[in-house]
């Protein structure tokens, strides 16, 4: 426990410090940085084979970087990218069982789009309208994560999905939620130049808390296939960096879409 906050603590200091010294820029090469490490965790889950795992972080960064910085050629690399592992799974796997060669062939198709474009999506957010796009996220995921943990340790409970994560608990889902709206809303009220629709954000910060639960499941479903019990050693107390950001790849994804629908520009500018 006490290696977990020392861990996050030090992260949360890494964070502030390359935004009051680099701003966007910054924080977008931070970011590729980790996002860096958990791809390669990503396929070491799956994968052994030293070739897989560097084609395979080759890929999703390659992929994370066009769609930050160039984002109207991020279709056609993705579909690129999608043609040039399966044909390298094809051939590199075409001496075994049909199935294994399935396996190795589905996993790094949907893992580029998991660990390089869900990331990009607010890295591009942040990158283009400023890096309170990217705090909004990380407060919303974070501390509902961390009121999701508090919450299932006091009232327990039944547990939700106990073949994937024997811990979490109805209970802990619940604080979880509420964590992400009372934080995600608050931050949005501080930061926000004009006015804020409490209903309207109410609504994002609970969809986006929502998902990125799932993601945490989704995580540590990937582990219970591989047989893993953690992602990596390089951020004690947390199984990984891939373990820390799985539930903000999620949650990248709706803030994304919302970008869509709602101008985030005005608010986070």
């Amino acid at each position: 426990m006490l290696m977990r906050w020392i861990s996050a603590l030090s992260g949360l200091l890494i964070i502030l410090v390359t935004t009051y010294f680099f701003g966007n820029l910054g924080l977008v090469i931070l970011a590729s940085l980790i996002i860096l490490i958990a791809a390669s965790e990503f396929a070491l889950l799956f994968s052994n084979s030293r070739l897989s795992t560097a084609l395979f972080v080759f890929c999703s960064t390659f992929l994370y970087f066009t769609h930050v910085f160039y984002p109207e050629y991020t279709l056609p690399t993705l579909m690129l990218l999608l043609m040039f592992l399966a044909s390298k799974s094809l051939v590199y796997f075409s001496g075994r069982q049909p199935t294994q060669a399935y396996l190795n062939t589905e996993w790094t198709l949907w893992g580029i789009i998991y660990c390089g474009l869900f990331p990009a999506l607010t890295l591009h957010l942040t990158y283009s309208i400023g890096w309170k796009v990217l705090y909004f996220l990380l407060i919303t995921v974070f501390l509902g994560d961390s009121c999701a943990f508090f919450t299932g340790k006091i009232f327990g409970g039944k547990k939700i999905f106990p073949n994937i994560s024997p811990k979490k608990t109805f209970s802990g889902a619940v604080g979880g939620l509420l964590g992400s709206v009372i934080f995600g809303v608050g931050f949005v009220y501080f930061v926000s130049p004009k006015n804020i629709d409490y209903p309207h954000w109410i609504l994002v910060c609970l969809t986006m808390g929502f998902f990125a639960q799932l993601g945490d499941f989704f995580e540590s479903l990937v582990k219970r296939f591989t047989g893993k019990k953690d992602s990596g050693r390089l951020m004690p107390g947390h199984g990984g960096f891939l373990d820390r950001v799985d539930g903000t790849y999620f949650g990248s994804v709706i803030l994304y879409v919302y970008s869509y629908i709602y101008d985030l520009g005005p608010f986070f500018s």
